[in-house]
């Protein structure tokens, strides 16, 4: 499967050349890195009519507050994502990090509906969102070109008891385990009755 997202330059911090050479190392981490991993590729350019990623200084009244960047659903259910450059560098965090965070969960769940379920095996459990860099948020960067990209987790993440790599760089431990300063969003189910039909 591949997709088509297209950066934008709305930043007084981010130069045009600068983006330029991101995009193209962002590229490469998508088809070499990403796509094998989770079998989606995808197209990136600058200022074309795909998925639109808009590089901006900080949040402004209607954006989450607090966060580094975003992604979401315009009202035709279309992606975009929202990266803060000014502000990531005020927290010392690469921009390109967080423009690699966004674009990776853009991909590996455009609707930002995908979810697995964690039997707790007694009735309970919890279900989390499958947005692929939170598990690796805290500082796990890597080196694409020469732009510093995100880590991201691999499926194996996801599954109870895996036993193989579960983030690209090798740096979590296991599945379903976070370092300090990661996070996932799950929501808690107390009355689980199983799969029915």
């Amino acid at each position: 499967m591949a997709y088509y997202v297209s950066f934008f330059n709305m930043s007084s911090v981010v130069s045009d050349a600068d983006l330029e050479s991101a995009v193209n190392d962002l590229q490469l981490q998508v088809s070499e890195d990403f796509a094998p991993a989770w079998g989606v590729d995808a197209t990136i350019d600058i200022g074309g009519t795909g998925w639109p990623i808009t590089i901006v200084d900080n949040p402004g009244p209607n954006d989450p507050q607090g966060a580094l960047g975003y992604h979401s659903l315009d009202t035709n259910y279309n992606p975009y994502g929202v990266i803060f450059a000014q502000l990531s560098n005020d927290n010392n965090v690469p921009w390109t990090g967080v423009a690699s965070h966004e674009l990776l969960e853009m991909l590996g769940d455009p609707l930002t509906n995908s979810t697995c379920f964690i039997d707790n095996g007694d009735g309970t459990g919890y279900i989390i969102i499958q947005e692929v860099c939170d598990p690796t948020e805290q500082q796990l960067y890597y080196q694409k070109g020469g732009t510093p990209v995100s880590d991201f987790a691999l499926r194996g993440w996801f599954i109870p008891g895996y036993t193989g790599q579960v983030d690209f760089m090798g740096a979590v431990p296991g599945p379903l385990q976070l370092q300090s300063g990661d996070y996932i969003s799950v929501d808690q189910v107390t009355a689980s009755t199983g799969w029915q039909e």
